[in-house]
């Protein structure tokens, strides 16, 4: 999945430019209407994507505005009306596959997108969910339960699969589908699903978790983390784990000597 934000603009300020598929920053612009006191925010909608729109008074706090827009390779223009001093704007936009954005819950927090605008939640950020009175952000907390402190032989597999269990911070229960990814940050070994020769390997792992907060492959096997080793003798590897706002949960893992 891949997410990014587009060019913020001063509403007061705009000007007037046509869209092309190429232009910098989808080729946002603001066009002013002095008399009506209207403005028209306009951007090049490409295939594929889903934009929302963000809204800020002093670029530090950012608000979705209730508006979902799907791109058709053509020119999308959003009209409103502001009486603020000043007022920034700027697109967010995901390429997630969706043939209903409003309804589809790209963040798999159990919120539909559509909900989460509504209720002020952030519906591309999971740790961010409709709360009983407003939007609240998770705070997660990462638990190694196996895998830590492990040695084993130069490019061979670490005996025990790397097993973490996300939960909420506030009240210790788990969190079901919720994001975190597997980095390889020291050692230069690789992280594969399966602890067979075979096994693709990557240097990094975006994950989910399980119904009890277990992590598990994010194509929705349940395969465990496994680290293979690296080729050198008594190299220290470290695999760092990292969810949301949580402080990272890191493992340890050594090359024996072979002399």
């Amino acid at each position: 999945m891949k997410c990014g934000f587009l060019i913020c603009f001063l509403a007061l300020a705009g000007f007037v430019q046509a869209q092309s598929p190429n232009d910098p920053n989808e080729g946002t612009t603001l066009t002013p209407d002095s008399s009506s006191g209207t403005y028209l925010f306009s951007w090049w909608g490409h295939a594929g994507r889903t934009y929302f729109i963000q809204q800020s008074e002093d670029l530090q706090t950012w608000s979705y505005v209730p508006i979902i827009e799907t791109g058709a390779d053509q020119t999308i223009q959003w009209g409103f009306s502001s009486s603020a001093d000043k007022l920034f704007l700027r697109v967010k936009y995901t390429d997630v596959a969706t043939s209903d954005p409003f309804n589809d819950d790209f963040d798999g927090d159990g919120v539909s997108n559509w909900d989460e605008l509504q209720q002020g939640s952030d519906p591309n950020n999971y740790y961010s969910q409709p709360g009983a009175n407003g939007p609240v952000t998770i705070l997660p907390a990462l638990n190694i339960l196996s895998g830590n402190n492990q040695t084993s032989d130069p490019v061979t597999f670490a005996a025990n699969p790397l097993l973490i269990q996300v939960t909420d911070s506030a009240t210790g229960l788990p969190l079901s589908n919720a994001p975190l990814t597997f980095s390889v940050s020291q050692g230069g070994g690789t992280l594969t699903t399966a602890n067979t020769p075979v096994a693709q390997q990557y240097d990094s792992l975006q994950m989910r978790t399980d119904n009890d907060g277990y992590a598990v492959v994010y194509q929705g096997t349940t395969a465990a983390v496994y680290y293979l080793q690296p080729a050198g003798e008594g190299i220290t590897s470290q695999i760092t784990a990292t969810a949301g706002t949580a402080f990272p949960a890191q493992f340890t893992v050594t090359t024996n000597y072979m002399s």
